[in-house]
This record gives C-alpha cells, structure tokens and sequence, in this order.
C-alpha cells in the first residue's frame, strides 16, 4: 500500500531497470509514503532500499536530496538522509547524529536500515556505517509510517523493502497530495517479509509477499 505525494512538475518515470524520481527546484518532493491503518510493524524492522543519487542540493544540514523516513509510533521517528557523498541520521529535529563520508552517486548503492525497538543501525553495501535511535518528534503523524523518495534532487530507484506488513483492507493506490508534508520532522527472522518493488506503470508500486 503505497501512495504517491507529490508536488513536483515531474512525474515518476519507470523504464526496465529503475524508478526515476525527480523535482526541478528546492520547494518540491516527490515520494512513496505507507502509513496509517495500512502499517504493522514487528520489533526488529528491517528496511532495505538500493539507489543512486544522480544529481541534487539542499539549503539545509538536516536534510538531503533523498529521504527515507521511519516512524514507529506517535512520536518516535528518525529519517535515513543520503546526499552528495555521505549520508546520516539525525539527534534530533534540531540537529545531525551519525554521518558517514561514502560515495553515493557513481553506482547503485544498498542501505539496510535495521529498527530494533528504539535502536538504529544503518548498514551500507553490507557494512555497518551509522548507529542512533528514534527520537520524540511532536509534530509527525500518530502512527506508525514509512516514506521513502526525494527532495530537489534526480534520483534513481532500483529497489525498496521491509518487514512490516499490511493490514487486512489495504489498499494500493497512487496520487497526488502537493504539500502534504511538513519538512521540519525530518525526521530473528522476519515473518511474511513484503517486498516492494517497482511496478508496471509509473506512479504505481507492486507489492509481492514472501517468506524467508
């Protein structure tokens, strides 16, 4: 159950091998977002994307061209930054955690977000590269949710996952809410594991379910 927020003038483009996610000028973002009723999550969350930065600036040092941000409950959130470079997590919505200097836009990269409890690990291309925690944010939605995409930026999608799961009534849709989200709260062994992988037409992901 993945919806599309966006208020870019671009729409996403999917050709054999990616999703292309891009916006012209610093006030726009484009992601995929999953939340609300649709969001079950078990207590080691794993979550696993493999992209290219291909081009992309920001005005600020609490967030970058691409953005996946994870929220485990009502006030509990951290957000997986990846710029030019490098890439970190925040302390807080005021401040920069751990940041690591990697390259990020000569190839695909993997980043594997591992969210044991409160307890952050950010692996990449298999190493493990940032450590921090969910921190209180008031200002984000009051439930558990998921977003991953971009910001003023050109970025390339190859894949996306993780071991949440949905609830019975979900539904996969894809659409446009222009300034739906406020940027200041930037904020074992899996059962069913759901894959999220790029889908036939543009603007729509597929969802497939399996175990591991």
């Amino acid at each position: 159950c993945w919806t599309l927020v966006s208020n870019s003038a671009v729409p996403p483009a999917l050709d054999a091998t990616k999703l292309t996610l891009s916006t012209t000028n610093i006030a726009q973002n484009e992601f995929y977002d999953q939340g609300a009723a649709a969001l079950s999550l078990p207590t080691l969350w794993i979550i696993e994307a493999r992209c290219r930065r291909v081009s992309g600036s920001t005005t600020s040092s609490l967030r970058a061209p691409i953005s996946i941000q994870f929220q485990r409950s009502a006030s509990q959130v951290n957000l997986l930054s990846i710029g030019n470079g490098e890439i970190f997590l925040l302390a807080s919505d005021a401040a920069r955690g751990a940041t690591a200097t990697v390259p990020t836009s000569d190839a695909m990269h993997t980043y594997r977000i591992e969210v044991n409890g409160t307890a952050i690990q950010v692996f990449y291309d298999g190493v493990l590269t940032l450590a921090g925690s969910l921190y209180a944010c008031s200002g984000v939605a009051s439930w558990a949710r998921i977003f991953w995409g971009e910001g003023s930026s050109l970025v390339w999608w190859e894949t996306f996952t993780h071991n949440g799961s949905a609830n019975t009534g979900c539904v996969t849709a894809a659409g446009s809410r222009p300034g739906a989200r406020s940027r200041r709260c930037i904020a074992s062994r899996p059962a069913p594991r759901l894959r999220f992988a790029v889908g036939r037409a543009p603007g729509r992901l597929a969802r497939t379910a399996r175990r591991r």
